[in-house]
Parts: C-alpha cells; structure tokens; sequence
C-alpha cells in the first residue's frame, strides 16, 4: 500500500489521473489536479491511497480531511479497474484510509455516489444513506448518522457569523444533509430539505455556494462555533437589473443566529448598491417568513413557484415532484 499526501509530485499526479481515465465511471476534472498539486492545502488534507499490482496501479481512494475540524472526512474518488475488481482491492485501500483517519480523532466520513454497484459496495462497508439523498455517512463509534448529527449539533456552543470560508466545505457537510423543517433553505442555491425532497447530487450541495460568488456578483456567509462547526449558511446574489435575492437558513438549534447572518447578506447588497433587496420563500415556510418579517422584509406579492422533487428508489419507485406557491419579500425602501 502506498499513501501520499498533497502536494503530490507532477509526475505521480500524471499517473494517477491516467489511471482515472481508465474507470468508466469517472471523469477526471481540473479540480482533481488543483487538489494533488496541493493547491487546496490551505482548507483540508488531500491524501492518496492507492494498491499496485505488477507495478500497475489498480486501485485508488482519496480522503479529504478538514484542517480546521479534522473529526470530518469526505471519501473521494474510489476506483479499481474493472480487470481488478471483485478481488477485495478496494475494501483494502478502504479500511487502510478509515484505520488512519479513526486513529488521527476522525468522527464520521461522508461520501456520495448515485452509482448501484458502489452504493452496495459501501453498505457492506458500513455505510448508512441519509433519507432523501445520494449521501451516505460512516459513524466511526458505530452510531447512526442520525444520532451522530443530533450529537453535533448539541455539543456545539455559540456560533459567530463571517464569511464564507473554503474549509466551510466538508464542515458544512451536517447541516446541509440534516433533514430541515423549512421546504427551501436557500433559493439562490437551488437548496431544499431533504424532509421534502431529495437531493439528487453530493459534491454540488457545496459547489453550489462556490458558483454563487464565482464572478464577483455574490457572496456566501456562515454561522460558525468557536470549534468551527457549521451551523448556518447564507447568500447574496445581484441580480442583472441592479437587484438582490437573499436568502439562507440556520439548524434549529440556532435560530439566535438567524438575524446576524441575515444581516451580513443585507449588507452586502446595499454596500454594492442594489437598487432592491429582496427574498423568495416557500408559502408553506411559516417560520421563515416570520423570521424574514422579524428582519424588516415586507411581503409583496407572488413570486415564481419551487418544484419539491418526488422522493425515489433506485428508479423503481417514484412520487411526481410538487409544486410549491411561493411568495417575494422586499426590504423597504
């Protein structure tokens, strides 16, 4: 077994990225040589795990570690090729990564896969999927995510509210997959709740927040206690008639944070001069409007409706998605 950390040599990353290539189910992207050159080190550990056979490479996995909550990890890229599959490469590779993860204080691992074969291949890992998701979560003491994540939440003390921050990614991993009582959490990110609908992606439930400030024109904030856990998020995004949509959402454990986060995505369209400030909000979200009210927004009128995708099986089982009236909220002029 062979173990390397980011940064990773040119050379190596060559090879690996070759290796890649040859896993039908993966496509090789820019992002995966920014993280081996170690041009991501300053948020989280990028660490290659990866078993020859012949001198060929014939497995691979990748661990993601947080550098600033190193409890948390994300499982990436796995891959044998298909001539060495079926022969215990991979749970090899696997249980060499979660050994050293658990040893270095890791709490839970996160992964995401929409894929049949590698979704029965993680169960037997020990794997759990969350309802509503692609997302499947490894509790390292054995309990089940859904005790891990009230667990916490629980534990962690008062949050403070600055912005968006890169290691926000995998320590925003808890709150993003927790089942919320509010229908849409963020409107700017195409953010749902999994108690009403199901998240069809895992890697884009962060890469979403990274898209919305990508050209200049948005801004992303976080909720955060003094251990760094996640607890809110928030965005604000200009709009191309001078106007801007705010909007983000808090675990139930801290709503007391709801007002300053709000304000920080406020602030942020009338310090770039918007000529409106404005939210979109699910009718159904009682809480959220009286929160938004509680802030100053005002409603004022309809505004275009949120499809609540049909939570589904495998395919085999389907509910039509539902659409959801929304209203529009504006902050005074």
């Amino acid at each position: 077994m062979e173990k390397y950390e980011a940064p990773i040599a040119e050379e190596l990353v060559r090879e690996l990225v070759d290796f890649w290539k040859k896993v039908p189910e993966l496509q090789p992207t820019g992002l995966w040589r920014r993280e081996l050159l170690g041009l991501e080190q300053t948020h989280q550990r990028t660490i290659i795990y990866v078993l020859r056979r012949n001198e060929r490479i014939a497995g691979i996995c990748q661990l993601s570690v947080s550098r600033r909550l190193p409890a948390l990890g994300e499982f990436d890229n796995p891959a044998t090729i298909p001539e060495f599959r079926r022969t215990g490469i991979g749970t090899q590779i696997w249980k060499a990564a979660v050994d050293e993860f658990e040893a270095a204080g890791g709490r839970a691992i996160f992964l995401g896969t929409n894929l049949i074969d590698a979704f029965h291949l993680y169960r037997r890992l020990g794997y759990t999927k969350m309802p509503g998701s692609i997302t499947l979560v490894k509790v390292l003491n054995g309990e089940s995510p859904e005790a891990f994540l009230t667990d916490w939440f629980r534990e962690a003390g008062p949050a403070t509210v600055s912005a968006g921050e890169p290691d926000d990614q995998i320590l925003s991993y808890p709150l993003l997959i927790s089942p919320h009582d509010w229908e849409v959490l963020d409107a700017n990110v195409g953010l749902l709740s999994v108690r009403y609908s199901l998240q069809h992606t895992f890697a884009g439930l962060y890469g979403n927040y990274e898209q919305v400030v990508s050209d200049g024109n948005g801004a992303r904030f976080a909720a955060r206690t003094d251990d760094g856990r996640v607890v809110g998020m928030s965005t604000s995004r200009l709009d191309a008639d001078g106007s801007c949509s705010v909007d983000g959402f808090v675990h139930r454990d801290y709503l007391g944070s709801w007002n300053e986060l709000m304000a920080h995505t406020i602030e942020f369209g009338k310090t770039r001069g918007a000529r409106l400030i404005y939210a979109r909000v699910s009718s159904e979200d009682f809480e959220k409007r009286k929160l938004f009210e509680g802030i100053g927004l005002r409603e004022a009128g309809e505004a275009p409706e949120f499809v609540l995708d049909g939570l589904q099986m495998n395919d085999k089982r389907s509910i039509e998605p539902v659409s959801v009236p929304a209203i529009r909220m504006e902050w005074p002029d």
